[in-house]
Formats: structure tokens, sequence, C-alpha cells
């Protein structure tokens, strides 16, 4: 008997959970993840009645350079068992997720990987980077002095939970380059654990950051592993889950609290933008020690609803051919006309200044990866003396991209 792929029934969700479970190497512990799915959205695997493998997709939003923002289908718990491995499931399982989105009119498609060349094959590029930091809290004076015009405090879990998702989505329509869209049940299952203890760390604290007003404009939440060394020594470790501000002014003062936290010799965060300016703010900024990783890939499906809407940082015009791996009709010429205050991007039959692929488009379409830079790693052609230049000053965006979290 053949392997069946299929949408699945909502009371078969935990084995879709079970199934990454045995994937990733973790328990089942309890029922909330329920709240994550799209049930109608999950594609699954059978043999012989047996779950072997997985796909899904969520309903999501990006914010694209200038504030735009679109629908993206986030692709997630994508997986299949060892033992089923090179018989072609899991093309065959994204590929059917991605073909979908001619009915969801989804112009792309994003998802965060768990091998990074894993994804190029199906039209994903590396699109977004995040940073994991290490400062020493000895070493981490501001060159400047600060003065807070604002005020701290502390936050219960439901009150944290409320603000971490108002903010979150205020930067999202703030235009913050890269944000996705966070839905309320992510938030709350992504600190259903926060009362509990984790690796050594105590519960998850949120502190609120009010401006001379009164009102939030920031959150910073962490736990703290308090430790000392033989002599006595305080040695704890500050763990930063996330940080979220809507001004410098804020996020200025919640790091100054992280960092000047007592008994804590480092602060640790894992999830940090990659241009965070906290890094500049410091006296020693080589005490600032950074590991950039590739974060959000994303896959462009309809070229023209994404180039139309994103804003360029140079006002331009340049025809592209993009190469479609999967989906011939979503490939072809394009013209595209921009600069700061509005675009447009229309199918022509003109010689193109650049030729790339999908892949080459998702890592340009944010701002993180130069043109330039993917022209000198073979990922884009040019036919148009010049083009490579005038298109890396175009696509060009500051901030850079930061997508926040995961999916």
């Amino acid at each position: 008997m053949g392997i069946e792929i299929r949408g699945i029934e909502a009371a078969e969700l935990r084995r879709v959970v079970e199934l990454d479970g045995m994937l990733y190497g973790y328990a089942i512990e309890d029922e909330g993840y329920g709240s994550l799915f799209e049930a109608e959205r999950v594609l699954a695997a059978f043999d012989g009645g047996r779950m072997v493998g997985s796909s899904s997709a969520l309903s999501l939003e990006l914010t694209l350079p200038g504030g735009a923002r679109v629908p993206m289908a986030g692709v997630t718990w994508v997986g299949v068992l060892a033992t089923h491995r090179r018989r072609g499931l899991m093309r065959r399982l994204v590929c059917d997720q991605l073909a979908r989105m001619e009915q969801t009119g989804e112009p792309v498609a994003g998802l965060g990987a768990s091998q990074s060349l894993l994804y190029r094959r199906f039209g994903f590029g590396p699109a977004t980077r995040t940073a994991h930091v290490e400062v020493e809290t000895q070493h981490a004076r501001f060159s400047e002095p600060f003065v807070d015009g604002g005020s701290l405090g502390h936050a219960d879990l439901d009150e944290a939970l409320d603000l971490v998702s108002r903010l979150h989505a205020e930067l999202c329509r703030a235009g913050r380059n890269g944000m996705v869209r966070r839905p309320v049940a992510m938030h709350r299952y992504s600190y259903r654990e926060a009362a509990k203890e984790r690796d050594g760390a105590g519960p998850t604290q949120f502190v609120v950051h009010r401006d001379a007003e009164g009102e939030v404009d920031g959150i910073v939440t962490y736990r703290f592993k308090l430790a000392f060394d033989a002599g006595e020594l305080y040695e704890g470790e500050l763990r930063v889950i996330e940080l979220l501000a809507l001004n410098d002014g804020a996020s200025a003062a919640l790091w100054r609290h992280c960092l000047d936290y007592d008994l804590a010799r480092r602060v640790v965060v894992d999830n940090a933008p990659v241009d965070e300016p906290a890094a500049d703010r410091l006296a020693d900024p080589r005490r600032w020690v950074a590991r950039p990783r590739d974060d959000l890939h994303l896959r462009p499906h309809d070229v023209p609803a994404l180039l139309g809407v994103r804003r360029y940082q140079r006002e331009d015009a340049l025809t592209i051919e993009v190469r479609d791996p999967l989906f011939e009709r979503c490939g072809g010429r394009f013209r595209v006309e921009g600069g700061l205050d509005g675009a447009s991007c229309t199918r022509v039959d003109t010689a193109p200044d650049l030729a790339l692929g999908t892949a080459a488009l998702g890592s340009m379409l944010l701002g993180d990866a130069p043109v330039e830079r993917l022209h000198r790693a073979g990922l884009v052609e040019e036919h148009t003396l010049g083009a490579v230049r005038r298109a890396t000053a175009m696509f060009a965006w500051s901030p850079l991209p930061w997508a926040s979290y995961l999916f």
C-alpha cells in the first residue's frame, strides 16, 4: 500500500505533536498545543494508518520595508520519521502546502529552518538574521550617561501577556521591518511554563517600562539563574527571553535594567536584532559578543504583490527575471519601479537587467542580504552593466529586518 497524504481532523492534532516530539526529542506535557494549529491547514502522511510525516501552515502577516504588511503562509511543523526518509515525502508535503497558496492568496511563504540547508531547493532564502548575545555586566557601562525619563515596574503574568501581545502588534503596525504578526494564542503558549523553573533558572519575570505620562512603551521578560564560584563570588546569569520597545529610550532603559541586575555576572539573549543599538551604547563595544544566524526564510510566491508594495531606499527602475524551481507560472520577468514614496511591479516581456531564483529574491526582499553580495555568491546574474550596484542601493533598508520570534 502506498503512502497517503491528506488533511487531518482536529482530533488528530495530538498525533502531529507526538510525531514532532519523536523527531525533536521532547515529551508532550500539556494539551495547549491545539491553539497553535489551524487544523484545516495541516497535511499529514500516513503509512498503513500510522502518521509518518506532517506539514502545517499558519495564516500570518509580514511587515515589509516601508511598513506595508502582507499575508504570509507560515510553514511549520514539517517533519518525516527517520524510517521514511529518502522517499520524497518531505517534498510532497511542502509542495502540496505551497500549492494551496493559490487559494489562500498569500504572496509569500515563510518558515524557520531547523537546518539552513533544507529549504533552498523549494525556493526559500534566508531573509532575516538573529543573534545570540552575551555581555559581561562588569564591562557593560554606556559610553554616554543615560537618564530615564520614565519608570520601571514589575507585572504579573496575565498583565504581561496582554502587554507583550499589544506591544508586538504595535511594532508590526509601526513598520518594524521583518516583524511577523504573532497570534495571541502563540503568546500565551510561549509563556505557559513561566511560573516554573527551567534549566536551573527561576520563574519568568516581567519588567515594564512606562513613559513620562505613564503609558507602557516597553517590556522585557527574563529568567535569572543564581550561582556562586568556589570563592563565593557571584556568577549569576540573566537570560532575556524577549525585549520589546516602541522607542529608543524605553529600549535603553530596559537594557540598563538587565545589565545592572544584582548578582548577574552576564546577560544572555538568544534572539537579539543583529543591529541592536545597545551594542553601540557600550563604552567597550567589544564586550558585546554576538553570534548571528539565519532566522526567517522567505519564498516569494506572487512577485508583483510583494515588490509593488514595499518601499525602496533609492528611486530607480529595473527589470528582474525570477526563476521559480517549483511553479513556473510564479516566475517570469517583472519591471520594478519605486522609491521611498511608492512603487509598482508589473509583468513584462523585455530583456532583464538581473536574473535570479526565488530563494535569492527571498533573501533580498527585506533588505538583509545586499544584492551585490548575492551576485558575488553566484545567486544573482547581471545582464545590464551596473544593474547589481543599482539594485543593491535600491533594495537596501534600515533598520535591518528582525522577525522577533519563530513559529
